[in-house]
């Protein structure tokens, strides 16, 4: 109840302030007031291709969120459990995480059409994200859980299942939350960019070149709304874990 008021109290402080700085600036191009934007957002929200693009731009950051999770998690384990594994990735992982996104972005509008742009740029900047985190949680695991079930010669399935596993959840999920959010800057920075024809990167890109700053914030909401919904629902899959539930 504690944590709800607080929320609830820093999102109207929040609001407060940027009523205040919209009225100092008193440009609506400059920064529009929070009735605008959310007016903006209603206007929005009933327009022809408001939800086309919303469904597009989920349909994207999903299948890139997907996509680099599986692969993170399978090459994370093989990197945590085996050094020489580890050191090839190494470089891949530092190369990845220091290349700039909009290089990334420019790179794949070269490679591919503007539809799969944001679902390649969301796989490679979430991978790093998840597969850090993925070998820092198997180099974590206690080493005499691993060598007694060596000992008691307990099958390669059930000490992945049963010991790596339940090791690696704190882990993982905190990998997975922040990649969550990671995914949606990364798919909107593209769409942005490459301008698929259904995409809130589109609409926002539009909204700048029409100088509709209340458009573009109303874009802005959305997105954070998507964000904040899917970092929810990666930190609530903690408590359906058969494991975490018995705790």
């Amino acid at each position: 109840m504690k944590s709800k008021f607080l929320l609830l109290a820093s999102t109207a402080v929040l609001l407060l302030l940027w009523k205040l700085v919209s009225l100092y600036m008193g440009s609506e191009i400059i920064l529009p007031s929070p009735e605008a934007a959310f007016s903006s957002l209603v206007e929005l929200s009933s327009g022809d291709h408001f939800l086309d693009s919303l469904l597009f731009t989920i349909k994207r950051g999903l299948i890139g969120f997907v996509l680099s999770a599986s692969a993170a998690l399978v090459i994370g384990i093989a990197a945590g459990e085996n050094r020489i594994v580890f050191n090839l990735l190494k470089p891949m992982l530092t190369v990845i995480k220091t290349v700039p996104v909009l290089s990334i972005v420019l790179l794949a509008i070269i490679w591919f059409d503007t539809e799969n742009v944001p679902i390649f740029v969301c796989f490679l900047v979430v991978f790093p994200v998840i597969s850090a985190n993925v070998i820092e949680g198997i180099k974590n695991v206690d080493p005499h859980l691993i060598e007694m079930a060596r000992i008691y010669r307990v099958g390669k399935r059930r000490i992945l299942f049963q010991i790596y596993f339940p090791s690696l959840i704190p882990y993982l999920l905190a990998g997975l939350s922040t990649a969550s959010g990671v995914t949606w800057k990364a798919v909107i920075a593209a769409e942005v960019i490459s301008m698929p024809r259904y995409a809130i990167g589109t609409g926002m890109q539009f909204s700048q070149i029409q100088l509709n700053t209340a458009e573009l914030f109303a874009w802005t909401i959305v997105a954070i709304i998507i964000s904040s919904i899917s970092e929810t629902f990666v930190m609530g899959l903690q408590y359906l874990l058969p494991w975490r539930r018995k705790l």
